[in-house]
């Protein structure tokens, strides 16, 4: 199982070895959690991808050491046992029965996956984790472009989803449209899609309760602010033409 979740999360993911790999072999428990984490995988096709194209473009890793993304920070300078995984995701693999890890979380802020809430970085972390759960964090100031799990890579991309968590700018360069910059500018943040068709949840973690939104080259079917986590949640019908979208907070 920690395997699986560390490998799932990885550039290139299969089960390969001697003896069977195949996730009900090892009993029921295995198998929920090994769907669990390659459903999350699967999800995140459209980020993989984009990562695929600039590591083919620049030579940027997909899986990065923390001194890559980090350099003026000597606490990572000997960290090897966590990885960016692209630019957004920070995963620490758990590597032993117990449970137990210690990971640096960089300065500036970070998002817990699984609950949604603000971390802040600049320390290390000692805790003991769930087998169906290793730390995983979205690093401030990212996009995170994710869709509903397919069951092969034949079937079609329909409803995205956007996940955004920016303190002042992000910028992903998508693969399948063009690229999404975000930008705040006092309390107004901006988003710009490329000529999309497809229906768009975008949430906005960690904001302040939003006043209005604004959208240009698109139709805003729905919005909602959610309190408890603090996100601004859009639905926005892409036409096939530049949309930009503007949250006045």
């Amino acid at each position: 199982v920690r395997w699986a979740q560390w490998g799932l999360l990885s550039p290139h993911s299969r089960c390969h070895g001697t003896t069977p790999r195949e996730p009900w072999e090892y009993g029921e428990e295995a198998l929920k959690i090994f769907r669990e984490f390659t459903r999350l995988r699967y999800s995140l096709l459209p980020y993989i991808y984009s990562h695929a194209y600039e590591a083919c473009e620049t030579g940027l890793p997909m899986a990065r050491p923390l001194v890559l993304e980090y350099q003026d920070d000597p606490n990572v300078r000997r960290v090897d046992l966590e990885y960016l995984f692209g630019s957004a995701l920070l995963v620490v693999p758990v590597l032993n029965e117990e449970g137990c890890v210690e990971y640096y979380l960089p300065r500036g802020e970070w998002l817990n996956w699984w609950s949604r809430k603000p971390v802040e970085g600049g320390c290390w972390v000692r805790e003991s984790v769930p087998l169906d759960r290793i730390p995983l964090f979205i690093r401030e100031n990212s996009v995170i472009p994710r869709m509903a799990p397919v069951q092969h890579l034949d079937e079609k991309f329909e409803e995205m989803v956007l996940e955004v968590f920016v303190k002042d700018r992000a910028f992903l360069n998508y693969f399948f449209d063009e690229s999404f910059p975000v930008l705040r500018e006092n309390n107004v943040l901006k988003l710009k899609m490329g000529p999309s068709r497809k229906t768009w949840r975008i949430i906005f973690y960690n904001e302040n309760k939003l006043l209005r939104v604004d959208c240009t080259g698109g139709d805003l079917a729905s919005y909602e602010y959610n309190s408890e986590l603090k996100a601004i949640d859009l639905k926005v019908l892409l036409k096939g033409e530049p949309c930009l979208i503007e949250v006045v907070e």
